[in-house]
């Protein structure tokens, strides 16, 4: 793991913020399951025994520049924020499993090779404004990209050639998958001594597209408009009481193994595929925190709420 960080004051009015984020990570695991279905009466219908052994090597570096500008009226500044990501990983692993159903009994013995990149950026341009004595606005827009590639291939053991050459058609899958968001929006701030209050709303426009190449082609193009409200309330009490609420939203989509619809056959009995028709989701969090202290005594009192609402949530279905 790698990190830097630098922070340079150019003059009075500019300061810049450079940071860059360097780690790496390599897995190497072995599983065996054995497992099986029972009907109502307890009577075995299908048993499996498996060994699966998985090797990956990925890496993920970040890095984010931050220039602000600070004009001659008080609380009038501009500032920049420039972030990406590269998060490139490679694996291989090897699959053996013995399938015994009421009728036969089958053998996998398969092989995988993996390559997944994920790219992200996104620029933060915000200006703020003062709006009287204890009040701030500020106007924010928020570009972003994100795009993920897979590129997945899983060969079958041939007899005749005695090596691994038959390609798996159902678990072998190529996908692109591109998410571009554009954010703006308008935030009010107060700030006495005892009050501090943000309240903003921001306006999202968002473009999901998704490609698979193999093994079909199929194409997917969706839109998204969402209105995110926000609102922050801290106040401190005259005798060591401090009261903090938060209400924020924010939209997630789904990820590319999630998009794509591949099989997963790690358990035969609970085969996994994705979902090309997902949608994002929409999420509400409500926080309240309530703190109490006495430094006379050394003693605290502290109360803790949480809340959180997702629509559109992207959950696993189960079919028998």
């Amino acid at each position: 793991r790698l990190n830097f960080r630098l922070e340079y004051t150019i003059d009075s009015m500019n300061a810049m913020v450079v940071t860059t984020k360097l780690t790496s990570q390599f897995t190497d695991y072995i599983k065996n399951l054995d497992g099986g279905n029972y009907s109502i009466v307890d009577q075995l219908q299908t048993s499996i025994l498996t060994t699966n052994t998985t090797k990956n090597l990925g890496y993920n570096f970040s890095s984010g520049i931050t220039y602000r500008h600070r004009f001659d009226k008080p609380r009038r500044t501009f500032s920049v924020d420039m972030n990406g990501s590269n998060n490139p990983r490679t694996g291989n692993g090897a699959y053996f499993s013995t399938n015994k159903f009421t009728s036969d009994t089958t053998l996998i013995d398969q092989t995988s090779n993996l390559k997944s990149t994920s790219y992200s950026g996104s620029t933060s341009f915000a200006w703020t404004e003062p709006m009287g004595k204890f009040g701030q606005l500020l106007f924010n827009y928020v570009p972003s990209i994100t795009l993920n590639l897979q590129d997945k291939e899983t060969d079958n053991f041939d007899f005749n050639t005695n090596d691994f050459t038959l390609i798996d058609t159902n678990l072998t899958n190529k996908y692109e998958n591109k998410y571009y968001t554009h954010k703006v929006g308008v935030n009010y701030r107060y700030k006495n001594a005892k009050l501090s209050i943000i309240v903003g709303n921001n306006f999202q426009y968002a473009i999901l597209n998704g490609n698979q190449q193999f093994p079909s082609t199929v194409q997917v193009k969706k839109t998204f408009q969402n209105i995110l409200p926000t609102t922050t309330l801290n106040y401190k009490f005259m005798d060591g009481k401090n009261l903090k609420m938060i209400y924020r939203t924010a939209t997630a989509a789904p990820s590319i193994t999630q998009l794509q619809k591949i099989v997963d056959n790690t358990n035969p009995l609970q085969l996994k595929t994705g979902n090309p028709d997902l949608s994002q989701n929409y999420e509400q969090t409500f926080i309240v925190h309530y703190g109490k202290t006495n430094a006379k005594k050394a003693t605290g009192f502290f109360a803790f709420f949480y809340l959180g609402i997702t629509n559109n949530y992207i959950a696993n279905s189960t079919t028998i």
